[in-house]
């Protein structure tokens, strides 16, 4: 125990006296989805629809100053996210509604340079990579043709999408990793803590797509993919 809180004063002290500086963030954000028609399967008549949907993240961050005014930031989270929306579709004499929930984990990688604008506000402008690890999906069926209806409801694992289509498994839902811009400002309230804004825009797309071989192919930039953006609000300790 004594060995451990020597250790976090060594860190604290090194990062007071030198240049790098450690730290940890912690953040809330309302996701909004974008939603194409490669959500649909290829069912021309599926309109999706996003519904209210959140994110948070927490992990360890450093800045490496370049000069006072100046400097290089990155930082590791454990994303989460709570994803929701709807795609109805159109089957002419009924209808079929599609609630889907994706509940997922994600590793965040962000680098970001940082201005201090003076010894209060600061702003970064960046970059985020979330490579997916865990999570669930549900979907909740329901379909409706004249006066009948059914419901039923698919739970699946979250998985790294594979190169090839045939090593999904059938209780399996592949997702991509995704590429982000960041743009973020923070306040400091005292030496060792600020309070921070982060917009994060998605890039890519985390459905994948796979060609007629069963090959990924390369659509995750497509405007027809699910990209994500998220407005964020946090605090940052640094040590």
């Amino acid at each position: 125990m004594n060995k451990s809180l020597i250790l976090i004063a060594t860190i604290a002290a090194v990062s007071f006296a030198a240049p790098i500086h450690f730290g940890i963030d912690a953040k809330v954000g309302y996701n909004a989805l974008f939603l194409g028609e490669q959500l649909g399967a290829g069912v021309v008549t599926g309109s999706p629809e996003s519904k209210p949907s959140f994110g948070a993240a927490i992990g360890p961050t450093f800045a490496y100053d370049l000069t006072k005014q100046f400097a290089l930031g990155g930082s590791a989270l454990f994303v989460y996210d709570l994803d929701r929306f709807d795609n109805a579709i159109d089957l002419g004499l009924g209808s079929n509604k599609e609630e889907h929930t994706i509940s997922q984990m994600s590793l965040g990688l962000q680098f970001a340079p940082i201005f201090h604008i003076n010894k209060f506000f600061s702003v970064k402008f960046g970059y985020e990579w979330d490579m997916p690890f865990s999570g669930t999906a549900k979907t909740k069926r329901t379909t409706t043709l004249g006066s009948a209806v059914n419901t039923a409801t698919d739970k699946s694992d979250i998985v790294w999408a594979p190169a090839k289509a045939s090593d999904v498994g059938s209780t399996e839902l592949p997702v991509l990793s995704t590429h982000n811009l960041i743009l973020g400002g923070a306040y400091q309230i005292t030496p060792m803590v600020a309070l921070t804004l982060q917009v994060k825009m998605g890039l890519t797309g985390s459905v994948p797509l796979y060609n007629a071989s069963g090959d990924l192919d390369g659509g995750a930039g497509s405007k027809s993919n699910m990209t994500t953006n998220q407005l964020a609000i946090g605090v940052s300790f640094r040590m």
